[in-house]
């Protein structure tokens, strides 16, 4: 089984689904389109952000489709895309018998009225892309793909309509990288990094945050414009990560500070909660209690420590980047 992860890099998934691919002796390779501007790895790279002329550009794209549909057996996309403009690419690869699935990871899928049907905090400020070309891409890849893949349960509900088959492959990270940095009972620091505030709902935290000031002696840093690896060593000195307040589910981030021992704070929504294992530690909060939320935290620093632990052997049962990859290859089998 020789497998190609492309082409859209969504919070390093595409290299952490590939390299724990390789990890457990399947041949896998991760391939962009273009560099992350926040430096997350892959194995190759089209560059085709540096290309001007729109012939090159689609040239490029056909070009190296024809180098890799005779290498690789199973194609793994992701954000709705594959190896050429407008899935273009997909009937050839159905009619060659290529085994497909297609990741979906939240704003290529989330349509707006559902969303907010469910969640009273969404809001139209938040949404991102137009929902009547995702209803029409969705229909367009279910013609020639069979298995749509997400992360969660909140995404589940706007993908399975149009696919035979949904299945959830939970985020993976590498926990031989995301060392445990547990918290302590010193002066607390509450990290929080949105890579845009309006989905992080960054302005309710702020808000909690101002009010915890007079009362409570802890540090706030806002971390924005750093490249992944230095994210990941600010996150590193935190006490407590505060995810996002409008969504509804937990992302990566969220993992990714699980990983590293913190305690995370994050909004899930209350009919996805018996949706995930028993044991998520992250503590719920949304908009209208998280400075309450954030006061038991900052008042009990042995609390602080005992769920920075329990995230950690969360994310080592449902996140560790090896059994996500297993869980890829039982897939991949029944394509």
């Amino acid at each position: 089984m020789k497998v190609l992860h492309a082409p859209i890099q969504i919070a390093g998934q595409l290299w952490e689904y590939a390299d724990g691919l390789r990890k457990i002796g399947v041949e896998s390779k991760a391939l962009t389109f273009s560099q992350h501007p926040f430096g997350y790895r892959d194995d190759i790279c089209l560059n085709l952000q540096s290309i001007k002329d729109e012939y090159y550009f689609v040239g490029k794209m056909i070009k190296n489709f024809v180098e890799v549909v005779g290498i690789f057996d199973v194609f793994h996309f992701h954000f709705g895309e594959s190896l050429i403009a407008q899935n273009y690419d997909l009937l050839a690869l159905k009619e060659m018998g290529k085994k497909m699935v297609m990741n979906f990871w939240g704003s290529d899928v989330r349509i707006k009225d559902l969303a907010k049907l469910k969640n009273p905090f969404y809001t139209d400020e938040m949404h991102l892309g137009n929902d009547e070309e995702k209803i029409r891409k969705l229909k367009l890849i279910s013609q020639y793909i069979d298995v749509a893949v997400v992360a969660d349960y909140e995404l589940y509900e706007y993908v399975s309509p149009f696919f035979k088959r949904t299945e959830i492959v939970r985020q993976a990270v590498d926990l031989e990288e995301l060392r445990a940095h547990y918290p302590n009972k010193k002066r607390p620091i509450i990290v929080h990094a949105p890579s845009r505030m309006d989905v992080k709902g960054t302005i309710y935290i702020e808000k909690a945050i101002k009010s915890l000031v007079p009362k409570y002696d802890f540090e706030y840093i806002r971390i924005t414009g750093f490249n992944h690896d230095k994210l990941i060593e600010k996150f590193c000195q935190a006490d407590i990560v505060i995810d996002q307040m409008l969504i509804g589910s937990y992302g990566i981030l969220a993992v990714e500070s699980m990983a590293l021992g913190k305690p995370v704070i994050s909004y899930i929504r209350e009919d996805l909660i018996d949706k995930y294992p028993e044991n998520l530690p992250i503590i719920v909060a949304n908009p209208d209690n998280i400075a309450e939320v954030l006061k038991t935290l900052l008042q009990d620093g042995n609390l602080r420590i005992e769920l920075g632990h329990k995230s950690r052997e969360y994310v080592e049962m449902y996140h560790d980047k090896i059994k996500i990859a297993k869980d890829l290859v039982r897939l991949y089998e029944t394509l």
